[in-house]
């Protein structure tokens, strides 16, 4: 026995046996006197093709058309792989935390980027001092001399009549030479009320604008997921051409048949928002429902003859579907825009800045109604960092009964979002749709949701 397993290693080991002359002896199918090694198994009797089975061809054939979406998700397993090991390294947080806060003063700084696909990158600086119930912040980002925005704001938390208040300040100021106007309506090509010159090389123009802004608001918390906001505030707008560019303004609208061009708009605008939110933490993505609506009303100043409403309503519901922490999240989105007295400049109608298809910069789709519909899938990555699958369409339409009577633009994408317990610190995604090819990074300045003072 001990000799039959010698001799057996002995001639598993084709290089041993190469070298020790041991051969084995040539197929007698074959014509030539081929020598056979270790190596030749194609060789061996038996061995005419290679074993096939049914099948094969279907699934060689599958192989080829799931290539990218295999290629895609593997990408995406290795970047979370990665990211498990450099975003949580407590070393690397508390390294960061050294880096944007000064000790335990209270102030600290963050770096500000904001960059879309087709615009001039904006980059800033954000400074801010945190209290127990006191926090302040200062941001501003700049592109170039006609491209630049600040904001300053603070809030102070206190308790009465066994209640939690908060009052709330802002004070904001930008500038831009590219805000593009795309017209009025689901269709604004061939809506009258967008007033588009014939033979316009545009199907969009282009204007500047100077907005100030000054917010005040109270806001209490009559129970841990019920919140109610009084907010007030003045706006003033300056829009005109751009100081460059075939495609300005008046040049591709009929500026003599859309309000608002060229002039000077102050607004009086106060709003009563209700928020209810059941998340345990409401800047984070975790189970629970969040709902908001709003009433407002637009008072025109001087010259401006506008008298406005604004409603609508913001309602996302987070579900969780596995291990409370890869998450279903459907999002419906309505704001209407009334007009009393039926003046209403083309800077007032209602917008969707959380539309992901197209720049903030760009009002894509303009009318008296506006829905967004948004489904996302989303899972972590990290403690620190997110991803989500994307899909929205937003509509437009002047009266509400007609609001799915035409499909309107969509986009369909991937996002990755960075956070700390608190808030959402930068968001990149990129994504495809209806309107071309789309790519985003906010550092800063990022935010699931926005309110009313955000509409550019």
């Amino acid at each position: 026995m001990r000799n039959l397993l010698i001799l057996l290693l002995f001639l598993s080991l084709p290089g041993i046996a190469q070298q020790t002359g041991v051969n084995f002896p040539a197929d007698s199918l074959h014509t030539d006197s081929t020598v056979v090694t270790g190596k030749d198994v194609a060789a061996i009797r038996g061995a005419e093709q290679v074993a096939t089975s049914r099948g094969d061809d279907t699934r060689r054939i599958m192989h080829k058309i799931f290539w990218v979406p295999r290629f895609a998700i593997d990408g995406l397993l290795r970047t979370a792989a990665v990211s498990a090991v450099v975003l949580d390294e407590t070393r690397i947080i508390k390294k960061f935390s050294e880096v944007f806060y000064l000790g335990n003063t209270g102030i600290g700084w963050f770096p500000v980027i904001d960059f879309v696909s087709g615009f001039e990158p904006a980059l800033g600086i954000s400074l801010f001092y945190r209290q127990t119930y006191f926090k302040s912040r200062l941001k501003a980002a700049f592109a170039n001399k006609d491209i630049w925005r600040a904001r300053a704001n603070a809030s102070h938390t206190f308790f009465a009549y066994n209640k939690v208040w908060q009052f709330n300040s802002s004070i904001r100021v930008d500038r831009s030479d590219n805000l593009r106007f795309y017209g009025i309506g689901s269709d604004p090509l061939t809506d009258s009320r967008s007033a588009f010159r014939e033979n316009a090389a545009f199907d969009y123009g282009r204007f500047a604008q100077i907005r100030s802004l000054v917010e005040l608001g109270i806001g209490i918390r009559p129970s841990a997921n019920w919140e109610l906001f009084l907010n007030t505030s003045f706006l003033h707008r300056e829009i005109s051409d751009p100081s460059d560019g075939d495609d300005a303004f008046s040049t591709i609208f009929d500026v003599s048949k859309l309000e608002g061009f060229d002039a000077s708009n102050r607004k009086w605008y106060s709003e009563l928002v209700l928020r209810m939110d059941t998340r345990p933490n409401l800047r984070r993505v975790l189970p629970g429902v969040r709902k908001e609506a709003y009433l407002g009303y637009s008072l025109g100043l001087d010259d401006d003859p506008g008298r406005i409403i604004r409603t609508g309503f913001d309602i996302s519901a987070f579900l969780p579907v596995y291990a409370n922490t890869r998450f279903l999240i459907p999002r419906l989105v309505l704001d209407a825009t009334i007009p009393t007295n039926d003046s209403l400049d083309f800077v007032d109608y209602a917008r969707q800045p959380a539309f992901r298809g197209k720049s903030r910069s760009d009002i894509l789709r303009n009318d008296r109604h506006s829905m967004l519909a948004s489904i996302e899938y989303n899972w972590p990555l990290t403690y620190h960092m997110n991803a989500a699958l994307f899909f929205e369409e937003l509509f437009v339409t002047r009266n509400l009964s007609d609001l799915f009577s035409d499909r309107g633009p969509w986009v369909a994408g991937l996002q990755l979002d960075m956070h700390n317990p608190y808030s959402e610190l930068a968001r990149i995604y990129t994504g495809y749709g209806s309107e071309g090819f789309i790519f985003k990074l906010k550092i800063g300045f990022s935010s699931r949701y926005t309110d009313r003072s955000e509409w550019k």
